[in-house]
């Protein structure tokens, strides 16, 4: 619609691209009839939207090669930002901590995320000393859930979704910070929004990525374990090889704070559109 209506004023198209819809569907829903009926559909979308606009955000650099063909535009890489919200996390305090560490993991339970095929088994491995706390929903919650019962895992908590509030009091709670993604091509490309949330914390982040967001994690992020997708035997070595400690990630919140990065990205709006004025 943004399209349409730039290409009928004859006005500027800003985008600020978040993920790659097509990519990401076509990976998930594997049925020949969906990918027959809405690749091309979608890719007809893409080029009519990604090939008018004069300027695109990509908030992951991993999208970067998809947009090669539309030259046309030029671009910027503003990230997602941490919230103020999460900017105010308090630090952790040296108190005496339960035995059995908690893996938090908070957010969609989805196929992108496929917690089913890494929680269970990992639980199993990792036994007693270690539970996981999943709080979230999703169409691949029942998949999970599934995997847990085959697995007989009595250290796992599947909790739905809770407030902001309630939240914060969980990452405070919780000793690693779990976010992971699926093995399939799109997840290489996205960065996951709720990397920006732990990072403002000072708790160890356990991340099951890979492409750009392992990238990411390794170059903005201390204190970070990072494995592979599905990794269980990876995350159960790092886990044991790891000295636990918290570190209040500075440079990070400083580089990433929400409106300093709208700020950016405003500014960059601005000089497009006096650049054009002057063009005019």
């Amino acid at each position: 619609m943004g399209a349409q209506l730039a290409r009928k004023q004859s006005g500027l198209l800003f985008l600020d691209i978040r993920d790659l819809f097509r990519e990401a569907i076509l990976d998930v829903v594997k049925s020949p009839l969906v990918h027959g009926l809405l690749n091309p559909l979608l890719r007809a979308v893409e080029n009519y939207t990604f090939g008018y606009a004069s300027h695109i955000n990509l908030v992951s650099r991993g999208f970067q090669s998809y947009f090669e063909p539309f030259r046309q535009a030029t671009y910027s890489y503003f990230t997602n930002g941490i919230d103020t919200a999460f900017m105010n996390v308090p630090i952790s305090q040296p108190v005496q901590r339960e035995p059995q560490k908690t893996i938090l993991y908070a957010g969609n339970i989805g196929e992108g995320q496929g917690l089913h095929t890494i929680i269970p088994e990992a639980a199993r491995q990792l036994g007693s000393a270690y539970r996981f706390l999943v709080i979230g929903d999703g169409g691949a919650r029942q998949k999970l859930e599934a995997a847990l019962r085959a697995t007989n895992s009595t250290n796992v908590e599947v909790r739905p979704p809770v407030d902001r509030r309630e939240l914060l009091a969980e990452y405070q709670n919780a000793d690693y910070l779990f976010v992971h993604l699926n093995d399939i091509d799109a997840c290489k490309r996205v960065l996951p929004s709720k990397l920006f949330e732990y990072g403002a914390t000072d708790k160890p982040i356990i991340a099951g990525v890979a492409g750009y967001a392992a990238t990411f994690v390794r170059e903005y992020l201390p204190n970070s374990l990072v494995i592979n997708p599905g990794d269980v035997a990876g995350l159960v070595r790092q886990l044991g090889e790891t000295p636990y400690y918290t570190q209040v990630r500075t440079a990070f919140k400083t580089r990433f704070k929400r409106q300093t990065i709208n700020k950016k990205m405003a500014r960059k709006i601005r000089r497009i559109l006096e650049k054009s004025r002057h063009h005019t």
